[in-house]
C-alpha cells in the first residue's frame, strides 16, 4: 500500500467546502427581500441608503507612560 493521498483528494476538499459552506456568514447577510420586485421587466427597485455620517477622530481614554 503506498502513502499516497491522490485518492483521497476529492473527498478532503469536499468535506472542506461543506465545512466552510456551514460557516459562511455572508451570504446570510444578503438582503433578499427585494426579489419579488425584480421579478418583472421594467420594474423599478428603490433601494434605501442611509443617512450620510460624519468622521470623527478616536481619543484613546487612557494614555500609557
Amino acid at each position: 500500500m503506498s502513502n499516497s493521498l491522490t485518492a483521497l483528494i476529492p473527498r478532503i476538499v469536499a468535506r472542506g467546502l461543506l465545512s466552510l459552506r456551514e460557516t459562511a456568514i455572508l451570504p446570510r447577510l444578503v438582503n433578499s427581500s427585494l426579489g419579488a420586485e425584480a421579478g418583472r421587466h421594467g420594474d423599478v427597485i428603490t433601494v434605501p441608503v442611509s443617512r450620510s455620517m460624519t468622521a470623527t477622530d478616536v481619543v484613546p481614554s487612557h494614555q500609557a507612560k
